[in-house]
């Protein structure tokens, strides 16, 4: 069931609201909005950074993390027990899955 079936898109170059945001207002406000935030930073950034990393660490590093950018990856290794190459701890699998006594059950 329908509710508005004489609906039709507007026509391109149209707009559906003329009278909308004026132009270069986003701009504005960006603009405005970066250069109070400069004005803080500048009086208390560092003070807030340290406070905030020894009062709410999670929040500082919240933070942090959302400020670095994708290109900074992070690799993690971790070694087994005897320092096990991958392709070992494959082969070792391997070993145990083709076992005889991996292929029978135990009750």
């Amino acid at each position: 069931m329908e509710l508005h079936r004489n609906l039709k898109p507007w026509p391109p170059g149209v707009s559906g609201n003329p009278n909308g945001r004026p132009v270069g207002s986003r701009s504005a406000f960006s603009a405005g909005f970066t250069r109070d935030l400069a004005e803080v930073w500048a009086e208390k950034g560092k003070a807030s950074m340290l406070y905030t990393a020894e009062k709410q660490p999670a929040v500082f590093f919240a933070t942090c993390a959302r400020l670095i950018g994708p290109e900074v990856k992070l690799t993690i290794e971790q070694q087994l027990p005897g320092n096990p190459s991958p392709a070992d701890w494959n082969l070792s699998g391997d070993r145990c899955r083709r076992s005889p006594s991996h292929s029978r059950r135990q009750l």
